[in-house]
């Protein structure tokens, strides 16, 4: 028989001859699974580990932001999924990133004392070892420094 440690067995699988299989598996099926054996000379049992892999779901925080010239944008890409996760910041539709734009490891995008020509639409990917996903964030500077 088999079972999953601190969980239950996923719901869809299936038991056949002392083999356990799961079909289409997520995530959350990653775990330590335990197969117990059991006859008239006594009992045993064995440990796997299984670890599933996925691409990343990426999201930006905020999604839409509106500053003045002169503020600070703060944005945060963030990202679930397989680690090691690497972040990457471009403009929509422009080439390069705007003067004085940092990113940093953690996947957020800094600009100090925006400027009205830098108001457009930003994208992070977030790329891993099984792929890359995006998100897209609208920002808009207006008014008078």
């Amino acid at each position: 028989s088999w079972s999953k440690l601190r969980a239950p067995l996923p719901w869809q699988h299936t038991v056949e001859g002392g083999v356990l299989t799961l079909t289409s598996v997520g995530r959350q099926d990653s775990g330590q699974y335990i197969c117990n054996a059991t006859n008239t000379h006594g009992y045993s049992q064995a440990y796997t580990q299984l670890e599933v892999d996925s691409p990343p779901y990426t999201t930006s925080l905020p999604d839409q932001v509106r500053l003045r010239p002169g503020d600070t944008l703060r944005l945060q890409c963030l990202a679930h999924g397989s680690h090691p996760i690497t972040f990457r910041w471009t403009r929509v539709g422009r080439a390069g990133m705007p003067a004085g734009a940092e990113t940093i490891k953690d996947g957020q995008l800094l600009i100090g004392q925006v400027k009205l020509i830098d108001s457009g639409t930003y994208k992070c990917v977030a790329t891993n070892h099984v792929g890359s996903s995006e998100a897209l964030a609208k920002v808009t500077v207006k008014g008078e420094l």
